[in-house]
């Protein structure tokens, strides 16, 4: 992880990265959604997870803030999920993003997260 480079591969455009549960009881209400790799990674240390089948909920990872309206417009609408819980940053555009998240969806509960690792510097990767 570097604060001074943000990217992907060479011929890979970001996309969004869905992570299904394999857990043997997954919770199929809830879908957690993380800003980028190393967040969703950080959680996975701070919850003291070992495998892939102790997480029990489908992850979205946007790997970028601007896939927000195809969340909205393609992924979610297509789905069950009741309940979206966002580890977003606390800077303004994670919470512009919440914000926007909370407007547009009505018939899904949008949890904010980020109270967990405010305090830590505004971003789940500082807690760790």
């Amino acid at each position: 992880r570097s604060k001074y480079f943000q990217g992907s591969l060479k011929g890979y455009p970001k996309d969004i990265t869905t992570i299904q549960s394999q857990s043997l009881n997954p919770n199929k209400d809830t879908l957690l959604i993380f800003e980028g790799f190393t967040d969703f990674l950080s959680f996975f240390t701070v919850k003291n997870l070992q495998t892939p089948k102790d997480l029990k909920y489908d992850v979205i990872v946007l790997n970028s803030l601007s896939f927000i309206p195809k969340l909205i417009e393609e992924i979610l609408p297509n789905s069950d999920y009741k309940e979206l819980h966002c580890y977003l940053d606390t800077d303004n555009a994670g919470r512009k993003a919440i914000n926007t998240l909370l407007l547009e969806l009505d018939d899904i509960k949008v949890v904010d997260k980020s109270n967990l690792y405010a305090k830590s510097g505004g971003d789940l990767n500082d807690i760790l």
